[in-house]
């Protein structure tokens, strides 16, 4: 278990942060490359502040020119391979890179359904970016267009079962898990389903905390998640929404990351409950919401656990 404890400055990030980079990610060692060639702007990293003059001050550390960065790699494998393993600082700082991912596949009863067979396709099927504004639609289903809906199938689901999603990557990034449910209105495949204050929480999974500890993640580096679609939930047609928050730099306004997925069920052999509280997407979260608005490698004082963000789970 590690507790997690932040660089003082981005200063010091930075630098770890490009020297991980020229030992293992070449792309992005090619942009550092440009940056101080060429002065191409690496925009829109929280990470920018002294960008340029700590990948120049890298670069000049090697015995080889700019223009052999091949065998720059070579000698920062060799140094940072051992700082990756030990050094808390350089762990932090892959996170950064960390693959991102989707939710392509619905898992029902331990069988794994094909990509995007019940799980409406998504805008980042592609990209595998996450989802940063919690007031803009796409932190509902973060579909890619109006055929999400009609292409993807609804599954038959009987209550009480154990359903979830299979991510198409390693979910590398820390962070705390959530499902959703909503009644699909008029029916799971349309559109119109989930516009309204109707979903409902039935699952989360987040950090631990000690103050021996820290806030450990044991959510972290699994490819699927799953929990139990509530007994007493009423039957008929839902979108079923799986999320995972990503943390690793949640500590700035609009840094979390939202995956997302959204899977059409038919819900049979359910109860009479009464589903609630119910939220709306967007309208769920803040962005200051202290499970969202967070620096997880620097806790503030008298901090005493994670604080989930959402409703109460419902029970059914």
């Amino acid at each position: 278990m590690i507790q997690r404890s932040a660089p003082s400055t981005y200063g010091a990030l930075d630098r770890v942060f490009f020297h991980w980079l020229l030992a293992y990610n070449m792309p992005i060692v090619y942009l550092a490359w440009l940056t101080v060639k060429h002065g191409v702007p690496l925009g829109g990293s929280p990470y920018s502040p002294g960008l340029q003059s700590v990948a120049t001050g890298i670069f000049r550390q090697s015995s080889v020119a700019t223009s052999g960065y091949p065998y720059a790699l070579i000698l920062r494998i060799s140094i940072c391979v051992p700082l990756f393993k030990t050094d808390p600082l350089v762990a932090a700082a892959s996170q950064l890179v960390a693959a991102h991912y989707t939710f392509p596949d619905l898992i029902v009863n331990g069988t794994t359904t094909a990509d995007w067979q019940y799980v409406r396709m998504t805008a980042n099927h592609y990209s595998q970016a996450g989802v940063t504004d919690v007031t803009s639609s796409a932190i509902r289903c973060y579909e890619l267009d109006s055929t999400s809906a009609t292409n993807a199938g609804i599954a038959t689901v009987v209550a009480g079962s154990t359903v979830g999603f299979k991510a198409d990557n390693i979910m590398g990034h820390p962070g705390y898990f959530s499902a959703y449910m909503t009644p699909a209105s008029p029916a799971a495949n349309s559109n119109s389903a989930g516009l309204s204050k109707t979903w409902f929480k039935i699952w989360e999974w987040a950090p631990t905390y000690s103050p021996r500890t820290g806030l450990v993640f044991s959510s972290e580096n699994i490819q699927q998640f799953t929990f139990t679609i509530p007994k007493n939930t009423p039957n008929g047609q839902y979108l079923l929404r799986g999320e995972q928050i990503a943390l690793h730099l949640a500590g700035t306004t609009g840094g979390a990351q939202f995956y997302i997925g959204c899977a059409q069920i038919n819900v049979v052999g359910g109860g009479n409950g009464s589903p609630g509280p119910t939220v709306s997407f967007p309208g769920a979260y803040s962005a200051t919401d202290p499970g969202i608005l967070i620096n997880i490698y620097s806790l503030p004082a008298g901090f005493t656990g994670y604080k989930a963000p959402g409703p109460a789970v419902w029970k059914g």
